[in-house]
């Protein structure tokens, strides 16, 4: 019995650090994909302004 709690002591050791070293990872591919997208759309903003000449759409 005393083999059963170390080795599931161990086990739920190792399957905590997998997890968080699982969610880790996401937020930094997340904060990563984001500020990819930031960089983007920013881009086609001053792209958008610089072929249209337009800076501000107005809703007249």
């Amino acid at each position: 019995m005393k083999r059963f709690k170390v080795y599931s002591t161990i086990l739920a050791l190792l399957s905590g650090i997998v997890l968080g070293q699982a969610l880790i990872h996401l937020s930094i591919l997340f904060f990563v994909f984001g500020v990819i997208i930031d960089i983007a759309s920013l881009l086609v903003g001053d792209l958008a302004e610089l072929t249209t000449g337009v800076t501000e759409v107005s809703n007249d």
